[in-house]
């Protein structure tokens, strides 16, 4: 897949229905800000979290990447896709989250508490067990040991729980 390659044509009526899909998704998780679907192809995971300048201001842009991927049952799932998303405002915006943090947070790091964090948005076992398997993956990125890393996702997903 190249980035000049486009998903197939849709009618507007499924750009709407996506649209109101990822919205409703997005809400339901507790983003705040605007919530798009572009029907693009990129070669991210298929939803990107924008920072604004205020919780208002924030972004969650979905392209048909996440559409492609949540018709595969091997890949993740819409759902757990923003979820992931979701996490990450949450890392950044939620005092109770961001005061325990350090100032200049790695990414790696916030990519693994995004994770943990969309693990307790979402309502399937399998989108879970997705999203904690994604940390643990990105944890093992950052080095943390084999032995330790599914300990301390779990350890770390008890501590999101009590602060969300």
């Amino acid at each position: 897949m190249t980035l000049a390659s486009q998903p197939v044509a849709i009618s507007d009526g499924e750009q709407d229905a996506r649209q109101k899909r990822v919205e409703m998704i997005a809400r339901r998780m507790g983003f705040v800000g605007t919530v798009e679907y572009q029907h693009l192809r990129t070669l991210s995971g298929g939803a990107q979290y924008g920072i604004g300048t205020s919780i208002t201001a924030d972004v969650l842009s979905v392209t048909a990447r996440a559409f492609e991927r949540d018709a595969d049952p091997q890949e993740f799932s819409l759902e757990a896709i923003i979820a992931h998303e979701c996490g990450h405002q949450m890392v950044i915006r939620q005092s109770k989250i961001r005061s325990r943090l350090p100032v200049k947070l790695p990414l790696e790091a916030e990519e693994v508490l995004a994770s943990l964090i969309g693990s307790l948005l979402v309502t399937e076992i399998k989108d879970r067990d997705d999203l904690i398997m994604k940390a643990v993956f990105d944890e093992l990125a950052c080095g943390v040991p084999e032995t330790a890393a599914i300990p301390l996702a779990h350890d770390l997903r008890n501590v999101l729980e009590r602060l969300i």
